[in-house]
């Protein structure tokens, strides 16, 4: 069964994003003059990024 999690972040704050093997997704700011990361826990299973939009949402897409 495949689910679909939609994450919105802070407008044109975060940009890099991952999910880690723990199931958190992370994102930070790519800036190094004022580095922030965000870090969310994700519901049980295998998360992957399904569509990263150039904005603040990001879909996750997890299959069981």
């Amino acid at each position: 069964m495949k689910k679909m999690l939609t994450i919105e972040l802070p407008a044109d704050i975060y940009f890099n994003c991952c999910i880690t093997k723990n199931n958190y997704l992370v994102a930070d700011t790519n800036n190094s003059a004022n580095w922030k990361t965000i870090k969310i826990p994700l519901p049980d299973g295998n998360w992957s990024i399904f569509k990263n939009s150039m904005g603040n949402k990001i879909i996750l897409q997890n299959y069981e």
